[in-house]
């Protein structure tokens, strides 16, 4: 950074910590790192990149990420700007003008202030306001509008032309857009210009960020005022702009009156219009090394420490026998979609978290039920029960599971003489968990009690999403902290079974039972 590191800065910085275990998003940061970087040697600028994502996708992670990439290179200045931060108090637009030019601009600290004053009174948004409320009284157009609307610009003018005086349009109209003129040439001289094929010696490269939690027509309208001021002349300005653009596509609609049935495919196409490419955040992300890497301080389930030791066979050849519980914590699971819930859930747990402490695993997911979605969380509540016997007998079906020890090249091998349920110990709880849930299902739907009732429509509603269930038996896993570890279960004098897990199972699952409950 040319100038310092601002506070706002600062704070994407310290999401770094969270972005290491997320090894396809440094793959992708890499990626748009090479993509920029040949854009800027090649003079190809000014550029504007669209990271597209909903909320909670890890947006300004990938930010974080990408910063710390840029940030190599000598002629780079990174400038990070939170559209949030002054949505509602100021106008985002010149707030932003300002930012590039203290972060992304050379030159004294009096020379940037000055070039920012330049740029802002050049666009004069006291006089532009004026003029364009006195345009529209003489020539029915308001000029001030059409710079924010660009896109329905010759709209708004062949409209307004049927009650023009035309000796009066050209005069107002050139008035107000040699504001936006002079603004360009304002910020040509404060960041200076780009020739083809050659590298600027300069450039600014703007990660904005939070434009999802503005209103969305103002969300729009800054990218577009964007696309008018830094995309129109050769500045060597690279953006990239993080947002999630289910919102601002229900503006686009509504501002364009696109028809329901197409209107959110028509929509996303206008707003693509505004930027040269895009990344797209939605695709399911393994956040399994993630989760390993926030609960290394903590103690993780008795199975997960047991298939975390082991040497595992390749999930990708079976999804169902070979999965550790790692593995399918991916944000194709509901509850896993959102990653900035996922952090904090934890976070506020860990530090909270007084009274059954050793129940933390359980304890965070079902703080992630409550934030995400609540009419699951509900569900939990009402097949508390169902749930404690569930799992109870599904550890009682482990019991004195076989397997033998295997030398593999990778390290010692715990390896299960039947895998017709699974071969890792995760897989093969999870697969008693099923039948056990259908089992307690058929139950529940023969009883004439009311209460088993709405049990036996939470269940049903539970076994038709996979993805839940897998939530359900993660949020199962328990800790055990009597029950030998992978070490002692590999010893040659061991006897080749898994251990009964005793009286302690019973008074385990009530806790447990009780958690769900409350």
């Amino acid at each position: 950074m040319a100038h310092g590191i601002d506070s706002d800065y600062a704070w994407l910085k310290t999401h770094l910590e969270l972005s290491k275990g997320i090894s396809s998003r440094e793959v992708l940061a890499r990626k748009v790192t090479t993509a920029l970087d040949d854009r800027i040697h090649k003079g190809r600028l000014p550029y504007t990149l669209g990271i597209f994502g909903g909320w909670g996708t890890g947006k300004t992670t990938f930010l974080a990420m990408l910063a710390e990439h840029l940030e190599q290179h000598a002629n780079r200045n990174v400038v990070y700007f939170n559209s949030w931060k002054y949505a509602g108090f100021m106008e985002i637009v010149p707030a932003l003008i300002y930012k590039i030019l203290q972060y992304g601009a050379t030159g004294s600290n009096e020379r940037r202030d000055e070039a920012a004053r330049r740029v802002i009174l050049a666009l004069g948004k006291k006089y532009s306001d004026q003029i364009g409320e006195w345009a529209k009284t003489k020539i029915g157009v308001n000029p001030v509008e059409l710079f924010k609307d660009v896109y329905e610009m010759s709209t708004t003018v062949q409209s307004g032309v049927a009650k023009v005086m035309p000796d009066v349009m050209p005069e107002v109209v050139r008035a107000y857009y040699t504001q936006v003129d002079k603004a360009q040439d304002e910020l040509r001289k404060a960041l200076g210009t780009v020739t083809p094929g050659v590298e600027p010696k300069n450039v600014a490269v703007v990660l904005i960020d939070e434009l999802d939690r503005c209103d969305p027509d103002e969300a729009f309208n800054v990218v577009k005022q964007m696309r008018v001021l830094f995309g129109m002349r050769d500045l060597p300005v690279a953006f990239v702009i993080a947002a999630n653009p289910e919102p601002i596509g229900l503006a686009i609609k509504h501002r364009y009156g696109l028809e329901s049935e197409s209107g959110d495919y028509e929509s996303r196409r206008i707003l693509e219009k505004f930027v040269d490419a895009y990344e797209d955040l939605s695709a399911s992300e393994p956040l399994g090394p993630l989760v390993e890497k926030m609960w290394s301080e903590e103690t993780l389930p008795w199975i997960m420490q047991i298939d975390a030791a082991n040497v595992l066979p390749d999930f990708m050849e079976s999804e169902r026998k070979n999965a550790s519980a790692f593995d399918v914590i991916t944000t194709s699971a509901p509850l896993f979609s959102n990653i900035r819930v996922l952090f904090k859930s934890y976070e506020r747990v860990r530090k909270n978290t007084l009274v059954n402490r050793h129940l933390l695993w359980t304890i965070w997911f079902l703080e992630m039920a409550a934030q995400i979605d609540p009419r699951f969380r509900r569900d939990l509540r009402t097949l508390s029960a169902s749930i404690q016997h569930m799992a109870e007998d599904s550890y009682r079906a482990i019991e004195g599971k076989r397997y033998r020890i295997v030398q593999d090249p990778r390290g010692i091998k715990l390896e299960y003489e039947s895998n017709d349920k699974g071969r890792t110990t995760f897989a093969v709880f999870r697969s008693y968990f099923w039948e056990h849930g259908k089992k307690e299902l058929a139950r529940l739907q023969v009883s004439k009690d009311a209460e088993d009732r709405a049990r036996a429509d939470a269940l049903e509603r539970l076994l038709a999403e996979p993805h839940r269930v897998d939530v359900v038996v993660l949020l199962a896993l328990l800790p055990f902290p009597e029950m030998p570890l992978f070490e002692d279960l590999t010893q040659e004098t061991q006897h080749f079974e898994l251990p009964d897990f005793g009286e302690n199972l019973k008074s385990l699952s009530q806790e447990f039972g009780n958690t769900l409950a409350n």
